[in-house]
């Protein structure tokens, strides 16, 4: 599976459980980026002991420059996630 599949697969699992839990369907998307919109980082993040710097972009070009495997796993962990994002307030239909 690749990224883009597996991360589409993981945003389309969280949109079921908010609609099992009583959310509108129609007010939802599930959009899975993979490695196409990488992390910016908002702040220092500490992952498996590695200090990353706010601002670093965990670009694959990125993740690949890094001195050995563990630091890589690291930045990847951070690379993984799920965002949610609210785009309107107005709760009228």
């Amino acid at each position: 599976m690749t990224n883009d599949t597996l991360s589409k697969y993981h945003a389309e699992r969280i949109i079921e459980y908010l609609i099992e839990k009583g959310i509108d369907p129609k007010r939802l998307i599930a959009k899975g980026y993979g490695e196409h919109q990488p992390r910016t980082l908002e702040k220092d993040v500490v992952s498996r002991g590695f200090t990353f710097k706010k601002g670093t972009v965990l670009t694959p070009e990125y993740i690949k420059s890094l001195p050995d495997r563990k630091q890589q796993e690291a930045a990847h962990d951070l690379n993984r996630r799920t965002e949610m994002k609210i785009v309107s307030l107005d709760l009228k239909q």
